[in-house]
């Protein structure tokens, strides 16, 4: 069967590419592909080379701290888990350790590496690396905000997982990232 899926693969042919919009944020690349039945179709995503992180921080006391935070395209403020986009040059353990400090003023002492997933590969080519950052402690050295652009922050607070998972039910958390991580840190706990 693996073979099977193999050769379909090398018959997808990407016969054209271009970059038609491109933004700090987002890229958008259209493709002319010939499918494995041999026609020839336009296939437009965005994403590509593109990685993120999510991270979620566990303080001492088990506390997770969440972000309430403005979504612009969905018009509504959201409770989340810091996360955001691998810089250039950067590695995905690094990017975790900045966003964390950015969205949230924490420093964590360990990163571990919970997993890797497509964020929705049938329109998009993201990569997210999802990391647990334990040992996090809130710090006092930050005076200024550095939050981006597009980010609006409005507040931090800290939750157990148990609160979490039940505003997850309740839909006052919907960023699947966010959801994510925390289906990762508790299949983590499980195994432990």
């Amino acid at each position: 069967m693996k073979n099977d899926h193999q050769k379909e693969i090398q018959n997808w042919k990407t016969l054209k590419s271009r970059e038609i919009f491109k933004t700090p944020y987002l890229n958008l690349t259209e493709d002319l592909v010939r499918t494995p039945g041999g026609k020839e179709i336009k296939y437009a995503y965005y994403g590509k080379g593109v990685k993120t992180v999510g991270i979620i921080p566990v303080l001492k006391d088990k506390k997770i701290p969440l972000i309430y935070q403005f979504r612009y395209p969905h018009k509504k403020y959201s409770w989340d888990l810091p996360g955001g986009k691998v810089d250039d040059g950067e590695i995905p353990k690094e990017a975790a350790k900045r966003e964390l400090k950015e969205e949230m003023n924490i420093d964590a002492t360990r990163f571990i590496l919970l997993g890797k997933f497509a964020t929705s590969p049938g329109s998009n080519a993201l990569v997210s690396h999802i990391f647990l950052a334990l040992d996090s402690r809130i710090s006092n050295d930050r005076d200024d905000e550095v939050y981006d652009d597009t980010e609006f922050i409005q507040e931090m607070k800290l939750f157990t997982l148990e609160e979490i998972m039940a505003m997850v039910k309740k839909g006052e958390i919907y960023n699947a990232q966010t959801v994510l991580c925390l289906l990762l840190y508790k299949e983590y706990l499980s195994g432990k």
